[in-house]
């Protein structure tokens, strides 16, 4: 009987003391989350088939940084990021339920201290935190 309480004792004590095995271990590290930072070319002055795209101001909204819209210049930064307005290119398209031309230039901005580059096409909102697929 002592013998046997003794063993269950034993397998308690080991029992409490277990590492389970599901434990993390110094290698593993958590996955990290994807926290969204989005932008929103709403738009530029200036009529592209006649002035150089130097003389444009471009409307930019930070959607997850709460803050007003900011009117940037080619080479100005955006403000509270690492974010750089590099290239303007005016482009259309048909739009397929009206056939009208619609307006679908872009607007390249930089991260400056990774150097990703990304798109923003005019009144679409963009996650520039998700890299860019590899061509």
């Amino acid at each position: 009987m002592k013998s046997r309480i003794i063993l269950m004792l034993f397998s308690a004590i080991v029992f409490a003391f277990e590492i389970p095995a599901t434990s993390a271990r110094a290698d593993d590290k958590p996955a990290a989350a994807h926290v969204p930072f989005r932008m929103l070319f709403n738009g530029y002055d200036g009529v592209p088939k006649k002035d150089a795209p130097e003389k444009f101001e471009f409307q930019i909204n930070t959607i997850d940084l709460k803050q007003p819209s900011q009117f940037l210049k080619l080479g100005n930064s955006i403000a509270k990021t690492k974010w750089k307005l590099t290239k303007f290119e005016y482009k259309t398209r048909p739009n397929p339920q009206t056939g009208e031309l619609e307006d679908v230039s872009e607007l390249t901005v930089v991260n400056i201290e990774p150097k990703q580059e990304v798109v923003l096409i005019l009144n679409r909102v963009t996650d520039v935190a998700v890299p860019a697929p590899k061509k």
